[in-house]
């Protein structure tokens, strides 16, 4: 068996008549032209003769459209896609829907893929999920960026899989928006927590950081770079406080999965590219929306959101302080704006409260109208500037698409689909009603 580290939070497992992609980003931006790799790299010979890949989550640093379609359409009939089974089930539509098998794993149920290679998958709110390759002896367990803070979560998957855990693939740095630097990082130091708890709770024999090779690669969003946890400071920090052996992989390097690796070289390889950091490639955006266009587009969205949703709920909601109206400065445009969960956007003249405001470009408000993830995409690239009450109030009011997104809708008749603690709580914390576990408890 041989493992080999693509980039970011992709590797291969190879076995005879077996070779299996996790998570495949390997070229262009994500989010809104929001992130990018830290150094793209070529895998040509790596991805030949592919006949499995799994995705974690939908989010595009991970479910790669353009990887997807950039394999000869002749070729896709001999790969299974491996997803967890989703309400909705968008990703096996479209995955079918372009040539690939498709094989839909339910939550922590176990599934052999051959006589060597049993495979089990699980989920973690919102759309995150985790899983397991038994080959052999040899147990992989890839929690790619699934938020595990809370130590019940942890042992919820130790306990599932009640074995000896030999390798863990986990992230290392944070992949969301925190208005301060104070606030960035401490989103930084909660991750080196996590890191340290997961080790304390799992065991693992190696331990290998991924999931983070990517910059903010914005001109609007460059300083979120400036608390990041780069995979040095990672190392150093696993080395002092983690028992598991660290280990650090480069683009296309191999690994056995048994044998312990001399860190050096990658650690090199990444060093110079995060000594360059400033000097990256960074994206801009210099088409406008036109502010008409922005109040059409607003309406569309609440029209989308009342198919799908019970608006008296909604109105319900509002009473107890969400989908509050939110006052919008369009950065681009010079002008102010207010959004109201039932009306849509309107043009102001004046706020009450200059500090109390959403500063944006037009092209993210529009990516925000026009897609259910839109907002999911904006937290998570960090296009935009504002406080951190103000950012709250700013998810309260736009929750409700990220929610469709996953399939789920404020409708009496099917919110017991996913009445399940694990995300109610998840949900609470989010919308800043149940204070997030110190992860360090």
């Amino acid at each position: 068996m041989k493992i080999t580290f693509l980039n970011h939070a992709s590797f291969v497992l190879e076995d005879k008549n077996f070779k299996l992609c996790c998570d495949p980003y390997l070229f262009g931006s994500a989010f809104n032209n929001g992130w990018n790799l830290l150094k793209e790299e070529n895998h040509e010979k790596q991805l030949k003769n592919l006949t499995h890949i799994f995705y974690s989550h939908e989010h595009p640093d991970h479910f790669a459209i353009p990887f997807l379609k950039s394999i000869n359409s002749e070729d896709r009939s001999n790969i299974t896609i491996i997803y967890q089974e989703t309400l909705d089930r968008r990703v096996k539509k479209f995955c079918e829907g372009i040539g690939y098998n498709f094989l839909e794993l339910k939550d922590k149920l176990p599934i052999e893929l051959n006589k060597d290679i049993s495979i089990t998958c699980g989920k973690v709110p919102f759309y995150d999920s985790w899983i397991n390759f038994k080959i052999k002896d040899l147990n992989i367990l890839n929690v790619n960026d699934c938020v595990l803070e809370n130590p019940n979560l942890i042992n919820e998957i130790h306990q599932t899989l009640n074995r000896k855990i030999d390798i863990l693939f986990t992230q290392f740095s944070y992949a969301s928006y925190a208005p301060t630097k104070e606030s960035r990082l401490q989103l930084a130091k909660n991750q080196f927590e996590a890191l340290k708890k997961q080790d304390k709770l799992i065991k693992p024999k190696f331990t290998v950081p991924f999931a983070s090779f990517i910059y903010y690669s914005n001109i609007e969003n460059k300083f979120m770079n400036d608390s990041i946890n780069s995979v040095m400071s990672v190392n150093d920090f696993m080395i002092t406080n983690l028992k598991s052996k660290v280990t650090i992989l480069r683009p296309n390097q191999e690994w056995d999965g048994i044998s312990e690796l001399d860190n050096k070289e990658s650690l090199e390889y990444w060093k110079s590219i995060y000594e360059n950091l400033d000097n990256l490639k960074y994206n801009s955006d210099i088409s406008s929306i036109d502010e008409f266009e922005l109040v059409e587009k607003s309406k569309n969205y609440i029209k989308k959101l009342k198919e799908k949703n019970n608006f008296l709920i909604v109105r319900f909601l509002r009473l107890i302080g969400l989908f509050k109206d939110i006052e919008i400065f369009i950065k681009d445009k010079n002008k102010l704006f207010k959004f109201n969960i039932f009306s849509g956007l309107e043009k102001i003249e004046s706020v009450n409260d200059k500090k109390n405001l959403i500063s944006l470009h037009s092209n993210s408000l529009a990516f925000i109208f026009d897609f259910t993830f839109g907002f999911d995409t904006l937290i998570v690239n960090g296009r935009l500037t504002t406080n951190s009450a103000y950012f709250q109030r700013f998810k309260e009011t736009f929750f409700l698409g990220t929610l469709n997104n996953t399939g789920r809708y404020l409708q009496l008749s099917k919110v017991y689909k996913y009445l399940d603690a694990n995300f109610i709580i998840r949900c609470l914390e989010t919308l800043g009603l149940k204070k997030r576990k110190n992860p360090t408890s």
